[in-house]
């Protein structure tokens, strides 16, 4: 699963979020169907694919012109046997939803976090400073050096064992300001219905954020773990 979501701050960051999807996952499902996926390749793999969408976003040449280049977050997983292995850059991202509990498996890239971090607000008064939606990380040309040049990513990764039936849970900002914690997300999921699919699973979680008022853009992938 891949999901990407453009920077507002940046130009044409739909295209950049696209590149990034699809070239993350071409490069995630050519390892699946690989003999390495056998072995303990899989951090590498994704820590390759990340930071081939972000040098295919940088070398695409998308119209900006005096604005700001476009950019994107990023949240991939890749579950074989009973692993997942998420890597990510950026705020959009990965729960693990099964009946025992539920779990945010990522941390976000953000101005949020790191200040809190350091110690120089609460999370409540970070999360209403007039950056709190800014982010540390992301993917494309706004990641450059000094000399204009593509400068490396270095995407997270989080490899985890998979204990019992579940759900993987990717999405934007769009629905996790609304729902932000693992047991709220735990109960959009369930409010599907037992036995509802993946599909249906990611619907409702999309008409909630979206009953919600929907200020921004929604993205939800599932992918049911049994």
């Amino acid at each position: 699963l891949v999901v990407c979501d453009g920077v507002s701050s940046s130009t044409n960051a739909g295209q950049a979020s696209t590149i990034a999807a699809q070239t993350t996952r071409d490069a995630l499902a050519h390892f699946a169907q690989s003999g390495d996926i056998a072995h303990e390749g899989a951090a590498a793999a994704m820590k390759t694919a990340i930071r081939a969408a972000h040098v295919a976003v940088c070398t695409s040449q998308i119209e900006h012109g005096d604005t700001a280049p476009p950019g994107t977050t990023l949240v991939a997983a890749l579950v074989y046997k009973r692993r997942i292995t998420v890597g990510w850059i950026g705020d959009s991202r990965a729960y693990w939803v099964s009946p025992s509990g539920s779990e945010l498996l990522t941390h976000d890239h953000s101005w949020v976090n790191e200040t809190v971090a350091r110690g120089e607000l609460s999370e409540v008064e970070a999360q209403n400073a007039p950056l709190a939606h800014a982010l540390t990380k992301c993917i494309g040309p706004l990641e450059v050096d000094s000399d204009g040049k593509i400068a490396a990513v270095d995407p997270d990764i989080r490899v985890r064992p998979l204990t019992s039936p579940g759900h993987v849970v990717l999405c934007t900002d769009g629905l996790w300001n609304y729902f932000p914690s693992a047991p709220e997300i735990a109960v959009l999921v369930r409010s599907a219905g037992e036995g509802a699919g993946a599909a249906a699973i990611a619907r409702v979680l999309v008409n909630h954020a979206l009953a919600k008022g929907g200020g921004d853009n929604v993205s939800v992938a599932v992918s049911a773990f049994t």
